[in-house]
């Protein structure tokens, strides 16, 4: 991904030059609500981890287990399985059509787990993003105009969490060493941070390429 960088900054100083015009075209933050450790996130569009109301988060499927459920997809979806840092089990990632770009990667993500006696499911979405999707070990990162963010699967599997945060707008957020939220370390006005968090995270992960059905 490091020769994606100059792209994603790009990112960043547009986003901020349409926001100082007024022609960004964003929610109210008004209805965000977040818990000072665990930044529990709902329908707030500032962010890229969707959960709760209006989402598809909490949708059983009739599917007991992936391959079944992957093999149902209808035609034009996409779908990657991979692995969670700190979950015993893997998750496929759907991306529905006209969310792909180059045809193999996506900027919105549904994310579906198997968990011991219960049906395949979903456990939020991730969207909002201004790069696709990416990868690596154990971990999804994503990009919005205002957040650079890591995501994992909690240890029972019920939820897909943030592992990372950063916000550019004053410099603030929390590292985890994993989806174990004792290890949060948090930080406020620290650009340096912000900047480390950046380039450690986003200059090693790679874009998703989901098969297409």
């Amino acid at each position: 991904m490091k020769k994606r960088i100059p792209q994603v900054l790009a990112c960043f100083f547009v986003a901020g030059i349409l926001a100082a015009t007024g022609l960004e075209s964003i929610k109210s933050y008004e209805n965000a609500k977040t818990e000072t450790i665990e930044f529990t996130v709902e329908e707030n569009e500032r962010y890229g981890l969707h959960v709760g109301y209006g989402t598809l988060e909490g949708t059983v499927t009739n599917y007991s287990d992936l391959s079944s459920f992957e093999a149902s997809l209808p035609h034009g979806y996409g779908f990657k399985r991979v692995s969670s840092i700190g979950f015993d089990g893997q998750l496929t990632l759907v991306a529905q059509p006209g969310s792909f770009v180059g045809n193999k990667h996506s900027f919105h993500v549904a994310v579906y787990v198997k968990v011991q006696g219960q049906n395949v499911k979903c456990i939020g979405e991730i969207k909002d993003l201004i790069v696709p999707l990416a990868y690596k070990d154990g971990v999804l990162y994503g990009l919005t105009s205002n957040t650079i963010e890591t995501y994992v699967v909690s240890k029972d599997g019920s939820q897909l969490m943030f592992k990372d945060f950063a916000d550019k707008d004053g410099y603030y957020g929390y590292t985890r060493k994993s989806n174990d939220i004792s290890t949060t370390k948090e930080f406020s006005n620290d650009k340096q941070k912000f900047d480390e968090i950046y380039y450690d995270y986003w200059d090693n992960a790679e874009d998703i390429e989901f098969t297409i059905k």
